[in-house]
């Protein structure tokens, strides 16, 4: 009878149990064990090379991109989109996945710079000064003729 008062007590008062507190506590454990892996590939794919994060990947692929005289086009619906769009839009979402994880939960002490993660900056981060402002009028690819690189259309 007196453990049926103080669980009431308790529950008035606006405590929980030990019975249910026990129960918070497995049921953290359980979560805590499935976040886990999920823990684990986000810290192995957040930094790209060395201590730069994921979008130093998609800045350095329209960097490459850019230098071959192949520049992606900043016009998203350009009938020349191949191999090289979708390698862009995927790195994007990687990049896209990072600033959403970052509002949501705490990755800071990465090491990275916290400002080219803000909205106003994450342009330059992604390497946008690289996209051509103008939609192409031919394939990607101009160096067919030595068979090195293949037409993306």
């Amino acid at each position: 009878m007196l453990n049926r008062v103080r669980r009431l007590l308790i529950k008035a008062l606006g405590g929980i149990t030990e019975d249910e507190l026990r129960g918070v506590y497995a049921e953290n454990k359980k979560l805590k064990q499935l976040l886990s892996p999920y823990t684990k590939f986000v810290n192995d794919i957040y930094f790209y090379a060395g201590n730069y994060p994921a979008w130093k990947a998609q800045q350095e692929f329209r960097h490459f991109l850019h230098d071959a005289h192949m520049p992606l086009t900043q016009n998203y619906d350009s009938p020349a989109r191949g191999y090289a769009y979708s390698v862009d839009d995927y790195l994007g979402r990687i990049v896209d996945a990072f600033v959403y994880l970052r509002q949501e939960v705490n990755l800071e002490g990465k090491g990275d710079d916290r400002r080219l993660w803000q909205k106003e900056n994450l342009s330059q981060a992604r390497g946008d000064i690289y996209l051509n402002r103008e939609q192409h009028t031919r394939p990607l690819a101009t160096r067919q003729q030595s068979g090195a690189v293949r037409s993306v259309e």
